[in-house]
């Protein structure tokens, strides 16, 4: 069935533009309005981006029956996000090393670091906690809660400065917000369409070519749904506006989290949260990511000198981006 291949190429190549839209838009909304980074990155983007793995999750749950395929679909594009981070601080160091963290974005690399490291122990112990009178486990109701503080988090306004309007010019700044809302809207439902056609597109090859859902979810599901935060994140750095950029890599990671929530709640057959070994590779590199950005966010902040320079930050994006390649070397074993 070779045709499944070029099928899902084009679905990838469309999901790439719009995301590229939607990073503008969002950019263009930071620079006209007084909305915080946190909420426009943390939630609104965030929670767009991560419209793929919301709609293939229970495209996943509900129509095809496939838990472990949405399991493994989050725990991937969540390690993948933030490998994203590491590759961009490799790939544009120029960039980042002159753009600002807000205290807020490390608020939520803190939130993003407990509830990961939550999920690795419960894979290591292989426990899920379900509580047998909702049929739901008690990570759903611990990621709702820190969903929560996430969202009470982006109502606090940044302490830096915005990038002025006049730095970086898009097709959308010169538009009202009335026009940039529209074409956000129009953006959004058009991203809905094409991770519906994702997901049939991944289980398809999964069935053909006997992979197994978990590792079809974690590779081929997973670093799909995660395309836009890729393009979102190299283009909002492309127009300084990193803090927003990390910003929506870590509010995508919790709203995923929400996900296998909501997914969950629809799945009737047992637990969604199928712990394997192949799920425990991927959460302990995901952590151990995880600390290195926050490490890098901390030296950032704190105005270091070793931040000042280029190299830090390419060293680091390095061993950021390496810890994928061995994961996925490992988990093939």
């Amino acid at each position: 069935m070779w045709w499944i291949w070029p099928v899902y190429v084009v679905l990838l190549v469309v999901m790439t533009f719009l995301s590229i839209i939607l990073a503008r838009i969002v950019d263009a909304l930071d620079k006209k309005t007084k909305l915080s980074g946190g909420f426009l990155g943390g939630i609104l983007l965030a929670g767009v981006t991560s419209l793929p793995e919301l709609i293939t999750s229970l495209t996943a749950i509900i129509l095809i029956g496939n838990a472990d395929m949405t399991f493994g679909n989050i725990v991937g594009s969540n390690f993948f996000d933030i490998i994203i981070i590491g590759t961009v601080m490799l790939c544009m160091f120029s960039i980042v090393k002159k753009c600002k963290l807000s205290k807020n974005t490390g608020i939520l690399i803190l939130l993003c670091f407990l509830v990961s490291l939550m999920l690795l122990v419960f894979n290591i112990f292989y426990f899920s906690a379900m509580i047998p009178a909702i049929n739901v486990s008690v990570l759903s109701i611990v990621f709702i809660v820190f969903y929560v503080f996430v969202v009470l988090l982006s109502k606090k306004e940044d302490d830096i400065e915005k990038e002025p309007e006049n730095e970086q010019q898009t097709r959308f700044s010169s538009m009202g917000i009335k026009q940039i809302v529209l074409w956000f809207i129009l953006s959004a439902i058009a991203l809905i369409g094409v991770s519906v056609g994702i997901t049939y597109a991944t289980d398809f090859i999964a069935e053909t070519y006997n992979i197994g859902s978990s590792v079809a979810g974690a590779l081929f599901l997973g670093v799909a749904t995660s395309l836009p935060e890729v393009i979102t994140c190299i283009e909002l750095t492309r127009l300084k506006n990193f803090n927003m950029a990390v910003n929506d890599i870590y509010g995508s990671c919790m709203f995923n989290l929400l996900i296998l929530t909501i997914a969950d709640i629809f799945y009737f057959k047992g637990t969604i949260f199928s712990f394997n070994t192949q799920t425990l590779y991927f959460l302990s590199f995901m952590v151990g990511a995880i600390i290195l950005t926050g490490v890098t966010y901390l030296l950032k902040r704190k105005n270091a000198k070793i931040a000042q320079s280029g190299w830090f930050y390419g060293v680091f994006g390095l061993i950021i981006t390496a810890s994928y390649i061995i994961c996925m070397v490992l988990s093939a074993i």
